[in-house]
């Protein structure tokens, strides 16, 4: 049952974010170090994301770097808790794909999954690993 693809994708979702902590994360450039035989050395910065709570009482928790503060800014919006509040997404839409009946006004694609679902099968999809 399609649902229940959604329900596995929540459970994995909350399962990943709660080992981590939901928490806001934050990104920030930093100096990672200095390349001596330039002249006068070359600096290197690496962007790197932090635990947000615990970067504000001055304890760092390293959570991930990227190349680029744009990638950084990324991971950092994609905190754990933005993961819990879409596997409540997808719950809820297990639920309603459940509860929808097959109907002439509900228009359905080829393998039986409602059209207006189809987003969330596809972040399911992207979750779990293949397609279902």
């Amino acid at each position: 049952m399609s649902a229940d693809r959604l329900r596995e994708a929540a459970r994995v979702l909350r399962e990943r974010a709660g080992a981590i902590g939901a928490a806001p994360w934050c990104a920030r450039e930093e100096l990672a170090e200095v390349i001596p035989g330039q002249a006068g050395g070359s600096m290197y910065y690496r962007s790197s994301v932090y635990g947000f709570d615990s970067w504000q009482k001055g304890n760092t928790p390293y959570i991930a770097s990227a190349n680029s503060m744009t990638g950084a800014a990324y991971i950092a919006t994609m905190h754990p808790g933005v993961g819990l509040a879409l596997a409540d997404w997808l719950n809820r839409l297990a639920a309603s794909v459940e509860m929808d009946a097959p109907t002439d006004w509900n228009r359905r694609e080829a393998h039986g999954r409602p059209e207006w679902a189809t987003d969330g099968f596809a972040v399911a999809d992207a979750i779990l690993g293949g397609q279902s």
